[in-house]
């Protein structure tokens, strides 16, 4: 059953576009953690279908990046941006909370959330960036390019 529900979900990427598979994911899966009232979904450019190897890898990483600000930044408000430019696709998650850990001071949880985020990226050849935001918060932001990913 695990085989054919990952098939399945790789098959619906390929026909959606990540826009829509992160509005569904804001709408069904974060509003049941009661905090989609502080969830913004921010879309500019034009959609357009991407590959689905780096649509794949879009989600995923905001994904991650909403259960890293729900852990380490909880009831603070989030922004999911996603910049469909003609060279790939510009990813911002940021929110308002505390931002990270002072210097010297170690991460809370110690998992493999951010060096995962920085792996997809790479994998499509792409850049991801995470640190403080420039107002406050936490910013991941991650540049997808749609060129020059083929072998």
């Amino acid at each position: 059953h695990r085989m054919a529900t990952g098939g399945l979900a790789l098959l619906l990427v390929s026909m959606v576009s990540s826009v829509l598979l992160i509005a569904d994911y804001l709408m069904n899966i974060w509003a049941a953690s009661r905090l989609a009232a502080s969830t913004r979904l921010i879309v500019r450019g034009g959609v357009v279908p991407l590959d689905p190897g780096l649509e794949l890898v879009a989600y995923r990483i905001v994904q991650e990046a909403l259960t890293n600000a729900r852990r380490h930044a909880p009831g603070a408000a989030v922004d999911v941006e996603l910049h469909y430019r003609p060279d790939g696709l510009l990813l911002r998650v940021r929110d308002n909370g505390p931002g990270p850990p002072p210097a010297g001071r170690a991460p809370g949880s110690g998992g493999h959330g951010l060096p995962g985020m920085h792996e997809r990226a790479a994998m499509v050849g792409g850049r991801l960036t995470a640190g403080p935001a420039p107002i406050g918060g936490f910013l991941i932001e991650a540049v997808l390019p749609t060129t020059g990913t083929d072998p």
